[in-house]
């Protein structure tokens, strides 16, 4: 049962995170204001810009190598040589980000921040994550997050108090992704023995030439996650770039659930993709279902209670986030929907991914740059939710024309009819209270799914039939 511990583990962790995530972005997006919240969330997303170099595919790397041989000392020559030309990278990358923060304006006011936020590519550059996914120990990962967690979440109650507390509000943030990598580094060593850092110029070519089209295909997904933030934060006040982080954050939420489940996920769609086709086939049609169920429930319930949920969360000092918000929660739709479509790609064909993962990128860019002068941060949710969808399209079309047949159009019909019953029960109710909107709506919606034979004894049974 090694997939539903893996399950078990990684979303305990992902559940205390994302509740603490949640809980501090509330306080933060309350004490800082529209505007501290806009300058915190553009300095983030600009210094991530130079951590693209270090998460160049590296850890979809380690994965592909370890996954496949798990002895300790192939396990140490990649852990070693990654440590030493990632550092390098980092040091490079960081020395860029120095350089950059005097020469652009727009970055003179948030260049400490800029900085502290830079930091984060050491971090990184020694994270050992990707090695407990290659060898499915999420339990070790599950530790560190929940621990990281917790010392942000009280280090941020104490330190930042005010508007003004943007400075200590950066350190913290930074400090959970140390306190993270130390621990698994520790666990590193425990479980596998001293790891040095290794300067091998040969192997490191060796690993360039080989992550070169994972890395494109990194980079341009991390792009896509933060672009329209980085754009709004050039062309637009960071009063708005403060309201669409705010309904971005709660998006976000979810679209790290997705994430969370990619890491159980990946390592068995790189295995099934080893088989037979209709192992694939099977294997991704089973794992599909589950996630459009989900996928529809989140997209209808978010949109139709977008409003509430804002000022639920974050007062009415943040109306601007309503719509926003109600548009881009079908990126999380979206993201679910097509689980398992890219990463089958990267699987079969790592520079087709690239391109496919590049092109979106472009769209995502070219919509924003677009839409955010016209109609300003409803054309930057728009803007996201159409280039996933992009991204979603042409991996199906590939795979349906290429790999294996994958007809999912099917897996729609049953969570179309819970999604309609939920709507209607929803309508009926609508003049009520939030919470009463929202337990009628979710309970109609999962009454009918299991009412169509999709019960928590199928679940269990389909997760057994795939270990």
């Amino acid at each position: 049962m090694v997939i539903l511990r893996n399950l078990l583990s990684v979303f305990t962790a992902e559940l205390i995170g994302k509740v603490i995530g949640f809980v501090t972005t509330v306080y933060l997006a309350r004490v800082l204001q529209p505007e501290g919240f806009g300058i915190l969330n553009f300095a983030a997303a600009s210094a991530g810009y130079f951590m693209l170099l270090v998460n160049f595919g590296f850890n979809d790397y380690g994965v592909l190598k370890v996954s496949p041989d798990r002895s300790k000392q192939n396990i140490q020559r990649h852990v070693s040589n990654l440590f030493g030309l990632r550092l390098v990278i980092a040091m490079l990358s960081f020395g860029a980000l120095i350089a950059i923060s005097f020469i652009v304006p727009k970055f003179h006011k948030i260049q400490v921040l800029l900085l502290i936020f830079g930091l984060l590519a050491l971090a990184h550059a020694v994270s050992t994550e990707w090695l407990f996914t290659a060898i499915e120990r999420m339990e070790f990962i599950a530790i560190a997050r929940i621990v990281g967690s917790l010392i942000y979440v009280a280090l941020i109650f104490l330190l930042v108090k005010s508007a003004d507390d943007l400075v200590p509000c950066g350190i913290v943030t930074i400090g959970r992704q140390f306190v993270v990598v130390c621990l698994m580094l520790v666990f590193l060593v425990w479980k596998i023995g001293g790891i040095r850092v290794a300067v091998n110029v040969k192997e490191w070519g060796d690993v360039l030439r080989f992550v070169l089209p994972i890395g494109l295909s990194s980079v341009a997904a991390q792009m896509y996650f933060n672009v329209d933030v980085v754009i709004l934060g050039f062309l637009r006040s960071p009063e708005e770039v403060g309201y669409y982080s705010a309904a971005l954050k709660l998006v976000m939420l979810g679209v790290g659930l997705k994430l969370l489940v990619r890491q159980v996920v990946y390592p068995k769609i790189v295995h099934y993709s080893a088989t037979s086709k209709d192992t694939l086939q099977k294997a991704s049609l089973l794992m599909g279902k589950y996630c459009i169920i989900f996928a529809l429930f989140i997209g209808f319930m978010g949109s139709f209670l977008g409003k509430e949920i804002i000022h639920l969360i974050y007062g009415i000092n943040f109306s601007d986030s309503i719509v926003p918000f109600q548009i881009a929660v079908w990126v999380i739709a979206v993201e679910f929907i097509g689980i398992v479509l890219p990463y089958i790609v990267l699987t079969v064909d790592r520079k087709l991914y690239a391109k496919i993962i590049i092109s979106t990128v472009i769209i995502n860019i070219v919509l924003n740059l677009i839409l955010i002068p016209i109609i300003g941060i409803i054309g930057a949710a728009i803007s996201y939710v159409a280039s996933s969808f992009c991204l979603l399209g042409v991996c199906y079309y590939y795979l349906n024309k290429r790999v294996v047949s994958l007809p999912i159009a099917r897996l729609f019909l049953k969570p179309l009819v819970g999604s309609f019953v939920m709507l209607l029960g929803m309508l009926i109710f609508q003049k009520m209270h939030f919470v009463i909107m929202l337990t009628c709506g979710t309970l109609l919606y999962w009454a009918m799914i299991a009412a169509q034979g999709i019960t928590p004894a199928k679940l269990l049974a389909d997760i057994r039939s795939m270990t």
